[in-house]
């Protein structure tokens, strides 16, 4: 298959005509990227959603016309961008057929290759990022991770991806996938411990903000240290009578002991395997 020939792949960011967007999804990844996609020199077309409230809502951002019939996304677009859970990617690219333009994901998890199956050249546009819909992300500086069947078709991702974020970077399925399972480390599962620790809090008719010096404090660290290096507590100290008391106090916490205890013996056991 020869790559569409494109008007957008020239040095500077100039183009002959904008660039035409359909988006498909119009949950948290899709309406930020609705957000941020408002402006020349791109146009999202339509915005398509099995929910009508959600389409409509998400194209209210960028100005564009909400579909919930895949008969009814843009047929001329220049990019069709998935912004689905991936089981939505899966089962729509198996029966999405686009007449012209590229097609592409911005899943962490997916291969590339499963837009193969549309007929256009495809590829990857991942923002390593978490959103939510109650809290603006600034899009400059996130990690976009792109991946196409072509270079020719690389290259107008890139180019769209810089539109983004001055922060692009070019992986292949297999290194994007690890990334992906180390943001769920650094960003789901951190988060769920604050969950926990809420609720430790909220127990105690406590309030979390009394973290948040200590959080902000830990971060920051992030920015200066290895993770490694930057490890600290009971666990860390091998104090065990601390830590059997506080594996103790969470019997009341549904696993979270469990939990607890297990970790406790991950960083003990990296400490003594770590030179």
């Amino acid at each position: 298959m020869q790559p569409p020939k494109n008007p957008y792949l020239c040095g500077s960011m100039q183009t002959e005509r904008k660039l035409h967007i359909a988006l498909l999804g119009a949950c948290n990844v899709g309406y930020h990227l609705a957000h941020r996609l408002a402006a020349p020199p791109v146009v999202v077309t339509t915005v398509y959603s099995r929910s009508h409230h959600h389409a409509t809502e998400v194209a209210a951002l960028c100005n564009a016309s909400a579909v919930t019939s895949l008969g009814h996304i843009d047929a001329e677009a220049d990019i069709y961008l998935f912004a689905l859970a991936d089981k939505a990617t899966e089962e729509i690219a198996a029966t999405f057929r686009p007449l012209s333009g590229i097609v592409v994901h911005t899943s962490g998890s997916l291969e590339m290759e499963v837009l193969a199956s549309t007929g256009r050249p495809h590829g990857v546009l991942y923002p390593l990022q978490t959103f939510s819909r109650g809290k603006t992300t600034a899009f400059e500086g996130i990690p976009l991770c792109t991946e196409a069947s072509d270079d020719e078709t690389l290259k107008l991702i890139n180019q769209l991806a810089a539109m983004l974020s001055g922060n692009v970077h070019q992986l292949t399925s297999h290194q994007r996938k690890q990334i992906h399972l180390a943001a769920v480390f650094a960003c789901n599962f951190s988060n769920f411990m604050y969950v926990a620790a809420a609720d430790i809090l909220r127990r105690n008719q406590l309030d979390f903000d009394i973290l948040l010096p200590l959080v902000g404090e830990f971060f920051s660290k992030l920015n200066l240290m290895d993770p490694w290096a930057a490890q600290t507590g009971p666990a860390m100290r091998g104090d065990h009578n601390i830590t059997a008391r506080h594996v103790e106090m969470l019997r009341e916490f549904d696993g979270l002991d469990q939990l607890y205890d297990l970790i406790s013996k991950l960083i003990e056991k990296r400490k003594n395997i770590t030179p």
